[in-house]
């Protein structure tokens, strides 16, 4: 069984992003470039804003996992066909539903696939072995979340 991650837990273990912050609340590029590492997906995916993934960026202590998953699914064409968007790994901000605490993208230990398909709120249209997946790399699924967010997938930790 799996947990959501408390922020100091998250903190102590992928880093404090709060000395990065101005006086204005923005984040300066050092601390994208102290936790962030790329890998090339299997395949390009359409972005949730218009162009194509070809890459993505996460913290680099999940990286192995992530990369891990995107090519178990791409090993399975009708699953991957599924994946119609995907809405970003890493960005800077506060959590849409708790506007006191920072998102977990803001580490790059979340991310967002197939987010028209999954809006907020919604039980969504994720694909099973989707789900899977990313729960047995050590990821929960947010349609699982009290305020349903099928979209969104975020790194946890064993209960």
């Amino acid at each position: 069984m799996l947990r959501l991650m408390t922020d100091k837990e998250i903190i102590a273990r992928y880093g404090n992003p709060f000395s990065y912050i101005d006086d204005h609340g923005s984040v300066s590029a050092g601390w994208g470039l102290s936790i962030l590492e790329s890998f090339q997906l299997p395949q390009p995916i359409p972005l949730s804003w218009g162009g194509v993934a070809k890459r993505i960026s996460c913290h680099k202590m999940v990286k192995p996992e992530l990369e891990g998953v995107f090519k178990l699914l791409h090993s399975m064409p009708e699953v991957w066909a599924t994946i119609n968007d995907y809405g970003g790994c890493f960005s800077f901000r506060r959590n849409s539903n708790d506007k006191t605490k920072l998102s977990r993208h803001s580490w790059a230990i979340a991310l967002d696939l197939d987010v028209k398909d999954n809006p907020d709120g919604t039980p969504g249209e994720t694909h099973p072995l989707i789900i899977q997946a990313f729960y047995d790399a050590g990821w929960l699924w947010g349609g699982w979340f009290s305020n349903p967010d099928p979209m969104h997938f975020e790194k946890a930790v064993p209960r």
